[in-house]
């Protein structure tokens, strides 16, 4: 029979195939290769079936500060927390310091538990395949997630130790009336705040129920009542033993030993000693009612010219009763026997110019000196003194500026100006304090010879012949105004003095300049005068008129002989005056016309011609 052939026993040639795989060395491998990875198949498979049981749930075995939340879903495991942990955690906490007792409420402490945080969190890490195969084993542990406001503990801590908190005090005396009594030293003592706040939270972490107790700690004192015993005998007692006088110039004040224990007391230093300690204000409103006037005014010292030369009337010191001094001397005067006084002490009261400012203003010499000339007697001659007068003896202090309507002030009849006669347009026109340009010019003049500082000056209209021409200025009130600065490092002493026909203004200080030259230039731009017909009578002032005209004067500045600084230039335009008549116009021949007022005409007298010779440089010391 061919053994490949199908025959009566089949199984036999399976046999032998069987026989022949399992005596293949592969098959072997195979074997071994599906066992083992069964092998590790089996925790993946545990795994799964884990996840599948407790899909959407905490893990079994899941404890939560002892409350089982395995196998529940987290809004499950949330609402059992909240159950069984709130009543726990919002039960008052008792607290003690030193004798002091209280509860604290946890909620008011800023003290809870986010149970979301908690739960969640669990939640989270079920699916960690260390978390499942736990779960499997036993039960895992697990704090809540708490939430702490670390500002409310704090104010709960200091609201609880305001109740320990209790500060030292040191010995001290004070006064019933003259009977001293004493006040014992007390041994103080401080929370622990930071302690209690740690221990606060400690506590609510561990949901424990006992209660927490925080050390105080103990401020110390430097006295003792042996101290305040002895600083009454020695010091308080002898203190009010009597009247205590305050005295100046034989006369004076007396606090009575009532006084004096309304004002002392006896405190304790840093370094633990008693002291007797004064009331400074109550002393002043006891001291000052009764207390006499010592005051003497200070005299400012001054500077004039006498006889030509500088002097100097030394200045003199004030004074005033020294309070403060006196209440300073009251504490050595107590720790006297009676009868006690204490000698009124004095503050010098300096005056606002001293002799050293007066001498260090180097005012020693004439620097500049002007003088202009009038006709005697007339009303505005009254106006020029006066003004002479109220300026006479001008301190002007280095870098200060001089206005001279500033100084002056209004010039009323009251300060001794009266009306004089002032020309307008041909007309005498009554005017209180006329005349007092001519002051203005002459201390320009000195300004100028001095070599200060024009700040501000404004010359007549037309050409005064009593002036020089460019060199002029005009006042009145209130502008135009006169004004120079004292640019030098010395004061300048203003002097004035006058006589029937003049008025001079000298400078005093210390010069910078050997001299000051002016150099007019020519009369420039001749401009012709008008007749100007005016209606006759008492008011009517004629006038032989002038030519308008340009001119320009420089200020050199000489020393060693040479010019120190530029030239200064002052430039004037002066309008022609008219020619007043005081008369009708003239009867004009039939056929031809009167020259109407205001009409040009040559004028009755020759002016100087605009090409004469510029006069030669005028120099003032």
């Amino acid at each position: 029979m061919d053994p490949d052939s199908e025959g009566p026993y089949p199984n036999v040639s399976a046999t032998l195939k069987y026989e022949e795989i399992a005596d293949d060395p592969k098959s072997d491998r195979r074997i071994l290769y599906f066992v083992l990875v069964g092998i590790a198949m089996v925790p993946i498979i545990v795994y799964l079936a884990a996840v599948l049981v407790t899909w959407g749930k905490l893990p079994r075995g899941t404890y939560v500060a002892g409350v089982d939340v395995g196998g529940r879903t987290s809004a499950q495991a949330k609402k059992l927390l909240r159950d069984a942990l709130e009543p726990q955690i919002k039960a008052p906490v008792p607290i003690k310091a030193a004798e002091v007792t209280a509860s604290i409420d946890p909620t008011t402490a800023g003290l809870s538990i986010d149970y979301d945080k908690t739960v969640d969190g669990l939640a989270a890490s079920s699916m960690n395949p260390v978390t499942v195969a736990r779960s499997f084993s036993g039960r895992t542990d697990h704090e809540p997630q708490l939430v702490v406001d670390d500002a409310a503990i704090d104010k709960t801590v200091a609201a609880f130790a305001k109740k320990v908190d209790k500060p030292a005090r040191e010995g001290s005396v004070r006064f019933d009336g003259t009977k001293p009594v004493a006040v014992m030293p007390l041994v103080g003592r401080t929370l622990d705040r930071a302690f209690a706040a740690k221990s606060l939270h400690d506590r609510f972490a561990a949901l424990k129920t006992d209660p927490v107790e925080v050390p105080v700690q103990r401020i110390d004192v430097l006295t003792s009542q042996d101290k305040v015993d002895a600083a009454i005998t020695k010091i308080a007692t002898p203190a009010v033993s009597g009247p205590l006088r305050m005295v100046a110039d034989g006369r004076g004040i007396e606090l009575s030993a009532d006084d004096i224990g309304s004002f002392i007391s006896l405190k304790t230093d840093a370094n633990g000693a008693i002291n007797l300690v004064v009331d400074s204000d109550k002393v002043r409103a006891l001291v000052l009612p009764q207390l006499p006037s010592y005051d003497a005014p200070s005299k400012d010292g001054s500077i004039d010219v006498v006889n030509g030369a500088v002097r100097i009337t030394p200045s003199i010191n004030g004074r005033t009763a020294d309070v403060d001094g006196l209440i300073a001397a009251v504490p050595a005067a107590l720790a006297k026997s009676a009868p006690r006084e204490i000698p009124i002490p004095f503050l010098a009261v300096e005056p606002k110019i001293t002799t050293e400012k007066i001498k260090a203003l180097g005012i020693k010499e004439v620097v500049s000196s002007f003088t202009t000339h009038h006709p005697c007697c007339a009303a505005r001659v009254n106006n020029i003194h006066t003004i002479a007068k109220i300026v006479d003896g001008a301190l002007v202090m280095p870098g200060d500026t001089f206005s001279l309507n500033g100084y002056v002030g209004e010039r009323d009849k009251g300060r001794g100006f009266i009306e004089a006669p002032m020309i307008l347009k041909g007309v005498l026109t009554p005017a209180v304090g006329g005349g007092v340009s001519q002051f203005a010019t002459t201390m320009f003049n000195a300004v100028f010879f001095g070599g200060f500082k024009d700040v501000y000056h404004k010359t007549h209209s037309f050409y005064i012949s009593r002036y020089p021409a460019g060199r002029e200025a005009t006042v009145s009130s209130p502008a135009p105004d006169l004004k120079w600065t004292n640019d030098s490092p010395y004061g300048v002493l203003v002097k004035t003095s006058f006589t029937g026909t003049t008025i001079t203004v000298t400078f005093y200080s210390t010069k910078q300049y050997d001299r000051i030259d002016s150099i007019s230039g020519p009369r420039t731009r001749p401009t012709p005068t008008m007749v100007v017909y005016l209606p006759p009578g008492p008011q009517c002032v004629k006038a032989a008129g002038s030519p308008g005209f340009d001119i320009v004067v420089w200020r050199a500045f000489i020393k060693g002989g040479k010019e120190v600084k530029p030239r200064e230039r002052f430039y004037t335009r002066y309008v022609p005056e008219p020619i007043f008549i005081c008369a009708v116009p003239p009867v004009v021949p039939p056929g031809s016309s009167p020259p109407p007022p205001g009409s040009s005409v040559s004028p009755p007298a020759p002016s100087p011609s605009p090409s004469a010779p510029a006069p030669k440089p005028t120099t003032a010391n």
